[in-house]
């Protein structure tokens, strides 16, 4: 046997907490009171009814054993200057093991390639005597040092 829980907080229409509130569960669909207990392995609740603390909440709990876990369940929702509203169709999670997700994903005729930052093997080779169709080759000059000596300690405001 597994106790499963189910909790919330009991609101009125304006999202105020409603303390002292009741909330009869039921079989989804119908007016038949769910089994429904007062703590994992407690007592069963007569007449399935629990009500909400000072803060709203409340807690109940099913046992697995005695609802498969595609089960629904109905709660009405009760209390002073309160009007009455019903909820159907509310799951609860029964059981740790009821639910089983499997999937694999199959690679078909997929490569992975490192990309190459750079590709020094023909350094040295140049094209001097390719035909350049009146095109001229322009290597880039990645960093120039020509004035790494300059200062300016003789200009008004400068060296310091």
């Amino acid at each position: 046997m597994s106790y499963q829980p189910f909790s919330s907080t009991l609101t009125d229409q304006q999202g105020s907490v409603l303390a002292g509130g009741t909330v009869t569960v039921y079989e989804s669909g119908t007016t038949t009171a769910a089994t429904i207990y007062d703590a994992d392995g407690g007592s069963v609740i007569s007449g399935s009814v629990v009500t909400s603390g000072t803060d709203g909440s409340f807690i109940f709990w099913i046992d697995d054993t005695e609802y498969a876990v595609t089960k629904r369940f109905r709660v009405v929702l009760g209390g002073t200057g309160f009007t009455s509203r019903t909820i159907d169709d509310i799951v609860i999670m029964i059981g740790d093991g009821d639910v089983t997700l499997t999937g694999s994903q199959t690679l078909t005729n997929k490569t992975l390639t490192a990309p190459v930052i750079a590709d020094f093997t023909n350094m040295a080779h140049d094209h001097g005597d390719a035909d350049d169709g009146g095109n001229t080759l322009l290597i880039p000059t990645i960093a120039s040092f020509a004035n790494a000596a300059h200062d300016h300690a003789d200009a008004a405001g400068g060296g310091e």
